[in-house]
């Protein structure tokens, strides 16, 4: 949903990237990629290159498991499972706002618009239509591309852009992501369990778990910078560098991830 879509040129951005496009509707492409595991292939791919994410890793099993499981849905019957399982009006929907009803849906848009404004991201489905900013699959592609940004500038030594980047995932992750995607799961799990979408939300909710503390490690020496924390620094774990993902489909044809 980013339409600008960027390298990943580490597996932070590369796997939030990737759970965004399993959050989209079911195009056949996808399906295809879903069907023979290559999905969860790629997945598991940039989660093995993050140590951290052991937690991840088994449920990246679960994963793969669903979707090589005996009686595999069809292409029909994998859309009406997606629209059954995300059902908006069952509590299940695909937007932030469905989920926090202490918080006016227009102010919830708005603050998160201002994050994809600084960050200079549109938002487009698959047609180029324009989508809500609490989408969750735009909330992930713009969580990629700000980790895609934070690595560059890490690169270029500017710890005034990393530290701007860092406040914008921990924003996302601390003040939109994980205080409604564990809930989703969770019912997720309940209407259907040992489906491929419970063990992609599952996913989700364990990956955006560990992110959080490690952005808040990667942060402290910032915080103490300027007063706030006090304490000695300590090293933010180093992310094993890791390919960009590959998906391809049933013909060893190279499919679009993004």
């Amino acid at each position: 949903m980013v339409t600008h879509a960027p390298p990943a040129p580490d597996p932070r951005s590369a796997l939030y990237r990737l759970l965004a496009v399993g959050f989209r509707r079911p195009t056949p492409e996808r399906f295809e990629v879903v069907r023979d595991g290559a999905y969860a292939d790629a997945i598991a791919g940039v989660v093995a290159a993050l140590p951290r994410l052991a937690d991840a890793a088994r449920a990246c099993e679960a994963l793969r498991g669903s979707a090589r499981a005996p009686g595999t849905p069809s292409w029909e019957e994998h859309v009406a499972e997606f629209e059954r399982v995300f059902d908006r009006g069952a509590g299940r929907g695909l937007h932030e706002s469905d989920h926090r009803p202490e918080v006016r849906a227009t102010a919830l848009r708005l603050e998160l618009d201002d994050l994809y404004r600084e960050f200079r991201v549109a938002r487009g489905d698959d047609a180029g239509r324009q989508v809500l900013p609490d989408h969750l699959a735009a909330e992930l592609a713009l969580l990629s591309y700000v980790c895609f940004v934070e690595a560059s500038v890490r690169t270029q030594g500017d710890a005034e852009r990393v530290q701007g980047c860092l406040l914008a995932e921990r924003e996302l992750l601390a003040g939109h992501l994980g205080r409604w995607v564990p809930a989703l799961a969770a019912r997720v799990a309940a209407a259907a369990p040992g489906s491929w979408f419970a063990a992609l939300s599952a996913l989700a909710a364990a990956v955006l778990e560990k992110e959080l503390a490690h952005v808040e490690r990667l942060f402290e020496p910032f915080e103490r910078a300027h007063g706030e924390r006090d304490g000695d620094d300590a090293d933010p774990d180093p992310d094993r560098s890791a390919p960009e993902p590959v998906l391809l489909g049933p013909r060893g044809e190279r499919l679009p991830w993004r």
